[in-house]
Formats: structure tokens, sequence, C-alpha cells
């Protein structure tokens, strides 16, 4: 009777410790996903405003340029 003991008290730690390890890699995988999606949400929104502020500037010069060119 205490061999199944011990049998049954070993078994339902392997269980235990196999969920926690598994809960805490699929919680390290989520993390890592979201933080991932964050930063490129983050890039992709700068680089949008980066690349929409950037050509107001040259705008003005190439049809300044071009009515040099015309006139």
């Amino acid at each position: 009777m205490v061999e199944v003991v011990v049998v049954v008290v070993v078994v339902v730690v392997e269980v235990v410790v196999v969920v926690v390890v598994v809960v805490v890699v699929v919680v390290v995988v989520v993390v890592v996903v979201v933080v991932v999606v964050v930063v490129v949400v983050v890039v992709v929104v700068v680089v949008k405003m980066y690349i929409s502020y950037t050509p107001p500037t040259p705008k003005p010069h190439r049809p300044n340029g071009c009515r040099l060119t015309q006139s």
C-alpha cells in the first residue's frame, strides 16, 4: 500500500510540474507575441508618421521648381 501511495504521489507531482511548465511556457509565448505585436505596431506607426511628415518639405520645392522651369 505504501508503494502504491508513493507512486501515486510521484505521478501527481510529475503531472503538476508538467502542467506548471506548460502554463509558464504558454504565458511566456503570449507575452513575447504581445511584445512583438506592440513593437511592430509602434514601428509601423512611427514609420507612417515619418513618411507622412517628410514629404510636405520636398513637395513645395517641386512645384516651385516646375513653375520656375515653366516661366
